[in-house]
């Protein structure tokens, strides 16, 4: 399957939990500097003690078995402060135990249960809900039941498997025939799920986001950040290789798909590990951010001519001139109803402040090198063999007036060559 959207996710347990109903800004303030897209809250529970549902431990409640919310009232707005521009959705994870209380209480009270889920989505502004079920999974498994109600209450799905990817491929396809929509699995490739290459699991049908731990077990995980981006790396080109400590599975001997990449868990690289870690998995993944007032970023890739080049925008917003589009940023395709028509912008023809590539030894600079468009997304044999460079479309040289140095903001991008 062909993959345009490339999550980085992160399972982010009682750091981000309002202690004293206080938005936990520092943390929001740390995940949003980062390359994260998909957070992923975990882990809900049951506390059999007094029959509630609660995030991680019984101190941080969040349900009662008569479906009310008994959290604290600063979640909605954590969640939504936790959003922006990069972060563009965000999950809630059932742990084993909690998926079973859960549809237990569909049984039992299922007006509460329903409660649980409509607040989960209307009142706190979650995307969806996660399920890390590691039991059975078989059609008669609580995952369907759950997962019923949870497209009733208009939440999209994911999951986390590791084994049996018959079942799980049973499980989409009925969340699918309910009209539901399983934005992507989580798949565990350390611990039990050592194994698992992401491109197994393809043919599920919908995007698989490969997970890797820093120390996790058994068998027992242990991945360094370079052993992280090399084990991306090589599930998404087939080449290179990783220590058999964070890896021992069979490797793929050519480019695949790769929905994209996650930790368990940031409690695990929390502090002066969270940047080295997160980059493993943006530069592993072939994610690339280009800057707004950067002439021609060498992104290092080297294109035989005919290889298929692809390159898709994931976030980030920028500008060529802050004078235009009223003051708003924009994404790859550039600025609204502006075209270049002028010698010495990176390429004439396109809106200003769009994506282009160019691939050779080095770009001219001035625009008069044969550069070409990208902006949100592109997909095209190499016409020549050299080195892929990015740039925005803009007066390089500042022939005009500021050139780039006004220029502000940011757009990251994925690129594969197959």
């Amino acid at each position: 399957m062909t993959t345009t959207t490339t999550r980085i996710a992160l399972y982010i347990g009682n750091d981000l939990y309002p202690t004293n109903n206080v938005v936990p800004q520092a943390t929001i303030d740390t995940l949003q500097d980062s390359p994260l897209t998909s957070p992923i809250l975990s882990l809900l529970n049951h506390d059999s003690s007094n029959d509630t549902l609660v995030y991680n431990d019984g101190t941080n409640p969040m349900f009662n078995s008569s479906g009310n919310f008994i959290g604290p009232t600063a979640w909605a707005a954590t969640i939504s402060v936790l959003r922006n521009n990069a972060i563009r959705e965000i999950y809630m994870s059932f742990s084993t135990n909690g998926t079973d209380w859960l549809a237990g209480l569909l049984q039992t009270n299922h007006g509460a249960a329903m409660d649980i889920l409509v607040y989960l989505k209307n009142t706190l502004g979650l995307d969806g809900i996660d399920l890390d079920y590691e039991s059975d999974t078989s059609s008669g498994s609580n995952m369907y039941p759950v997962a019923k109600a949870a497209v009733a209450a208009g939440l999209k799905l994911t999951a986390a498997p590791y084994f049996s990817p018959g079942d799980w491929q049973a499980w989409v396809e009925y969340v699918q025939g309910l009209g539901g929509t399983v934005s992507w699995l989580n798949l565990q490739c350390y611990a039990g799920g050592k194994s698992n290459n992401p491109g197994a699991w393809n043919f599920i049908g919908v995007p698989i986001v490969a997970g890797s731990c820093t120390s996790c077990g058994s068998p027992q995980t242990t991945c360094s950040p370079s052993d992280m981006q090399a084990l991306f790396t090589l599930w998404r080109t087939g080449t290179g290789s990783v220590s058999q400590q964070c890896w021992w599975g069979t490797p793929n001997t050519g480019p695949q798909a790769i929905g994209g990449g996650f930790i368990w868990a940031y409690s695990s690289i929390a502090g002066s590990q969270f940047l080295p870690y997160m980059n493993a998995l943006k530069t592993g993944l072939g994610m690339f951010t280009v800057q707004a007032n950067q002439a021609w970023l060498n992104t290092g890739l080297t294109i035989t001519q005919g290889q298929t080049l692809s390159i898709f925008y994931q976030n980030g917003l920028w500008t060529a001139d802050p004078q235009t589009n009223g003051g708003n940023l924009y994404d790859a395709a550039g600025c609204p109803g502006i075209i270049v028509t002028q010698p010495g912008y990176t390429l004439i023809g396109a809106n200003m402040g769009a994506l282009c590539g160019f691939i050779g030894s080095q770009p001219a600079g001035n625009g008069s090198s044969p550069a070409f468009l990208i902006g949100d997304g592109y997909t095209a044999p190499a016409p020549v063999s050299g080195v892929l460079w990015l740039c925005i479309d803009d007066d390089l040289e500042g022939l005009y007036g500021a050139g780039l140095t006004d220029n502000t903001g940011s757009v990251t991008v994925t690129i594969n060559i197959t």
